[in-house]
């Protein structure tokens, strides 16, 4: 569990009893609660749902196995691996399900998507707003094409490889080993 936003909870005594704990609050950023209010803790599930809240409903479907797929340990140890804060690039950034996880769970990343698919990218950058992922920013195209400056301080790709054309000049192994 990690706080979104590090205020103290002042109205902790509000209406002469205490308040429960954040993470029993139900987000009062919006109506729907899908954008963090304040002091709102977020946990990884909860990142999850919002983030499948957000789609349209057949990404929403996709989403769901998607997640189901990586499980939230794997989305915990990949979390711990990037770094807390600073700029990160997501290639093959699909519909931003990963990239606005991330961003979910530390703030302070700016997280530049790259995919070749436009109406991914589109996608992405509404599934960001919706759900406060507002740094994110998300670009069509490829690396090559795209060219993104650095430095990062991090950068990642799920379920991307097998998607890349093997070289030419290369016989069987992708690595390029013979």
């Amino acid at each position: 569990v990690r706080a979104l936003h590090a205020e103290p909870d002042d109205d902790a005594g509000h209406d002469g009893g205490q308040r429960p704990p954040a993470e029993l609050r139900r987000s009062h950023g919006r109506r729907d609660g899908l954008v963090p209010a304040p002091g709102d803790v977020l946990e990884s599930s909860e990142a999850v749902r919002r983030i499948a809240r957000a789609l349209p409903p057949v990404e929403r479907i996709y989403a769901t196995i998607r997640f189901a797929i990586f499980r939230q340990r794997f989305l915990t140890m990949l979390d711990m691996a990037l770094p807390d804060r600073g700029r990160i690039l997501d290639v093959g950034s699909g519909f931003g399900l990963f990239s606005c996880y991330m961003a979910l769970m530390s703030p302070h990343r700016q997280i530049l998507g790259i995919d070749p698919n436009q109406r991914r990218c589109r996608i992405a950058r509404a599934v960001a707003q919706t759900v406060g992922a507002t740094q994110n920013t998300y670009e069509a195209g490829t690396v090559q094409t795209v060219n993104p400056q650095g430095p990062f301080q991090g950068i990642f790709m799920l379920d991307v490889l097998h998607h890349v054309p093997r070289d030419a000049d290369r016989q069987g192994d992708p690595f390029g080993e013979r």
